[in-house]
């Protein structure tokens, strides 16, 4: 039946009905993913699609599932009302496990926990609470996607993404970011922080959190800390929380940070169940804790989700073996695919926890910009493959990608990651090939050949037909062998070449040697081609 009387469909939603439409998510890239989920990677379907985009940790269902079968003895109480901010039983069972592992030392209450039905609801919720509509909410960046979705599309405030220099003190930055936010007419209310981080799986450094709790404090802004990876940390990494900074702070620095530090953790990413829905918020402020009280109930789990999860956390023998051995296969995983990120030679950021990767695909891009960015990333998706793009975690510059390397078993991941692979080498091969094709053009003049020192591959040598430019392979990262293969995968040139070690070669420095050189990224590993001749196909 039509509409009548002069109502179009957007006139019959409110403003913030509108916002809040699912054409306005900001999480574009999850766009491919209806029809990609029609032909999934299976280990029987290896041209299937992999999607590495979305923030799960499927490594240890297996453990889950016969643990959750086990599930019995239901009480009566699971066939009514729950409190608004959960059980008390889950309450205590969470502040029990805390204590036990990302906690340690802390002198945790239920009463002081509010279980939601996800961490997503906790931030709505928390930032619904302590900020207005229009303020800005200030975020480091590149971070998770979905912060804009939880600042805006409920409470209507601004994600501000900070991108912040480790050379530069962190509270000159933070003293910038929060005028730049009161020029723009949206006050800064709220800093949040991921921590293990997403998208790069690095975790924020004691003295940092200290830094962002002091100025926080000084500055009556709320510091809101995602926790949601605190027990997915390897790599012998050390996490600390936010709540343990403030508790070993001095007396004046608690009494005013416990009206502004809130932390958030749940069972989707370390226990694999996002699918569940157990998120919780740890505060000390009261008047938050009575809000959310109120607010909760819009958004409870289940009674018998909220059993479950309490027997679960209550099994300290399963809860000690499940957390290593899901520990174990996320390094697993992470092994793997650094291996083979290094012998493609593709850079990335060093992860210590979380689920993700940080990819530098810079050499990859036509351009260094986001339609370049955006290009590869459909070039990707052609391929069977879904990553985070850059621009959607606010990256500061295009040509970085989010892994999530904990989506698929390992053999999906390398399959996934042999596809990228093929991609960036044969778009590094290609623009190869167009630096070597335009050198020709360039500097073939009445049957010599122009020397100019300032030209992208170096200095010309006597002959274009016989000899070749110093040719860069890879970023620098490569060992001699990783370039060697990458070189030999451009299938666009033919070479005749013999390989040898040149002497004295200093990292940063220029060598010519007659023949051409191609040297193996921009640090000169002491190792190089000598290549002649070369030919285009």
């Amino acid at each position: 039946m039509g509409l009548t009387n002069g109502c179009t469909e957007a006139s019959v939603l409110s403003e913030r009905g509108r916002q809040a439409h699912i054409k306005n998510l900001p999480m574009t890239y999850f766009i491919p993913i209806m029809d990609m989920l029609k032909n999934p990677w299976r280990p029987d379907n290896p041209s299937g699609n992999l999607i590495l985009a979305v923030a799960e940790n499927r490594l240890s269902c297996d453990l889950l599932g016969s643990r959750l079968h086990q599930i019995n003895d239901l009480p009566n109480n699971i066939y009514g009302y729950a409190p608004g901010r959960g059980f008390s039983r889950l309450r205590e069972a969470i502040a029990q496990y805390m204590k036990d592992t990302c906690l340690q030392g802390l002198e945790l209450r239920g009463e002081d926990i509010t279980v939601l039905a996800g961490c997503g609801a906790v931030l709505d919720l928390v930032i619904y609470s302590i900020a207005s509509d229009g303020d800005s909410i200030g975020i480091p960046a590149p971070y998770y996607p979905a912060f804009d979705n939880d600042v805006k599309a409920r409470c209507g405030c601004h994600a501000q993404p900070m991108h912040l220099s480790p050379g530069t003190s962190l509270s000159e930055q933070l003293d910038a970011e929060k005028a730049k936010a009161a020029a723009s007419g949206k006050p800064m209310r709220a800093i949040i922080i991921c921590n293990p981080n997403n998208p790069t799986g690095e975790v924020i450094p004691r003295e940092i959190l200290q830094e962002y709790l002091e100025w926080c404090c000084e500055h009556n802004i709320h510091l809101v800390s995602d926790e949601i990876y605190a027990n997915s940390v390897f790599k012998k990494a050390q996490f600390v929380s936010l709540a343990t900074i403030l508790d070993q702070s001095s007396a004046a620095l608690q009494e005013k940070g416990r009206l502004l530090v809130h932390t958030v953790f749940g069972l989707s990413k370390d226990w694999g169940i996002s699918g569940l829905r157990v998120g919780w918020l740890h505060t000390l402020n009261q008047d938050l804790t009575g809000a959310m009280d109120s607010l909760a109930y819009f958004c409870m789990p289940s009674t018998i989700i909220q059993e479950a999860a309490a027997q679960m956390l209550l099994d300290k023998p399963f809860v000690a073996a499940y957390l290593q051995e899901n520990q174990q296969r996320l390094a697993h995983s992470y092994d793997a695919l650094t291996g083979e990120l290094e012998k493609a030679g593709i850079p990335y950021t060093p992860a210590v926890g979380a689920i993700f990767m940080w990819v530098d695909l810079r050499a990859a891009l036509a351009k260094p910009t986001w339609e370049a960015e955006e290009g590869l990333w459909n070039e990707v998706v052609k391929a069977g493959v879904l990553l985070t793009p850059g621009k959607a975690c606010h990256a500061a510059e295009p040509g970085f990608f989010r892994i999530c390397y904990a989506a698929v078993p390992i053999e999906g991941l390398m399959e996934g990651i042999r596809r990228v692979v093929s991609i960036v080498q044969t778009k590094n091969g290609q623009r190869l090939v167009k630096k070597v094709k335009r050198y020709r053009l360039n500097h073939k003049y009445g049957g010599q050949t122009q020397t100019r020192s300032s030209h992208p591959l170096g200095s010309a040598s006597r002959s274009w037909q016989v000899d070749v430019d110093r040719v860069q392979v890879g970023n620098g990262e490569q060992t001699y062998a990783q370039a060697k293969e990458l070189l030999d995968s451009w299938k666009h040139l033919e070479l005749d070449w013999s390989t040898c070690a040149l002497p004295g070669i200093q990292d940063g420095t220029v060598q010519t040697k007659e023949g051409g050189q191609v040297v193996l990224g921009t640090r000169v590993l002491g190792m190089a081609h000598i290549v002649s001749p070369m030919r285009v196909k």
